[in-house]
């Protein structure tokens, strides 16, 4: 069977793609993260790969192997699950399992596993006027500071998925973590942050970061600076909580015009297995 094969750079890090022929850029680029640049095809085997299968497609990387994908919309889903999970076990930068928005010049970080609710969650902050950061993945520098992974955001809605695509925002070096949030919905929750250590938040988070086992010291190290300045807190969530200006309360940060910021750009900088299973999905 005809394919096509394709790369792309990110975050210290090139993967390449092997697909059928019916996976063009046109349709694959819509679904991918905003900081991502396509880069030359090298040889070598592809680090992910859509597959047909009877039951539609699935992805496969290395050895292992994700779906099935039932439809082109899911097999292009798999793809770029594939992909920025690939980046974040390749990056020298700390990939964790989290939304982000930012708020003032701040980043606010909401990790958890698949069904926290962390898409709605950083839809409707989003709306609410903060900057767009990550629904996925919140990617750490060494130096503590938060850089977006701004895929599309995908809602499942009766009969399907709906996608929305914010517009993203960025700094050169990255945004300082105002706060880690940890949160899940609970229908009829009440809104009840408590604080949490900035150790505590570090033992949190090490399940959701990706190749933890692989750069401990690198992830321990990105975490606790990350954290260091940065409020900590846990509760459960209703519909309506946490607000930008509970937010901005619990981390004292004044309700002052949004620090300007560039488009996502390919100046961008370019590690933990816990979740493979939920992150290529």
């Amino acid at each position: 069977m005809l394919a096509n094969f394709y790369a792309f750079r990110g975050f210290g890090a090139t993967i390449r793609i092997r697909a059928p022929e019916w996976v063009t850029l046109d349709r694959l680029v819509p679904y991918l993260a905003r900081e991502l640049t396509e880069a030359p095809v090298v040889e070598g085997p592809a680090e992910v790969s859509l597959v047909p299968t009877r039951q539609g497609y699935r992805i496969e990387i290395g050895e292992r192997w994700f779906g099935p994908y039932h439809d082109e919309d899911g097999g292009l889903r798999g793809i770029a699950s594939g992909l920025h999970y690939m980046l974040a076990r390749q990056s020298p930068m700390t990939f964790i399992h989290a939304g982000a928005v930012e708020i003032d010049g701040r980043a606010f970080v909401f990790p958890g596993s698949s069904g926290y609710g962390k898409s709605v969650l950083v839809t409707r902050l989003v709306e609410a006027g903060c900057g767009y950061l990550s629904d996925e993945w919140a990617v750490i520098s060494p130096e503590g500071t938060v850089f977006p992974l701004s895929k599309p955001i995908r809602l499942r809605v009766p009969g399907g998925n709906s996608y929305v695509r914010p517009s993203g925002v960025s700094t050169p070096g990255g945004f300082p973590c105002a706060a880690f949030v940890f949160t899940k919905f609970v229908q009829d929750a009440r809104w009840d942050p408590r604080p949490i250590s900035p150790g505590q938040a570090v033992l949190r988070s090490i399940p959701e970061v990706v190749r933890c086992s692989d750069a401990s010291q690198q992830t321990l190290e990105a975490l606790t600076r990350a954290t260091s300045g940065a409020v900590c807190i846990r509760s459960r969530r209703g519909e309506d909580e946490p607000t930008p200006a509970t937010l901005r309360e619990l981390a004292g940060t004044p309700n002052r015009s949004r620090v300007e910021c560039s488009t996502p750009s390919s100046l961008t900088p370019n590690v933990l297995d816990g979740r493979a299973k939920e992150a290529v999905r």
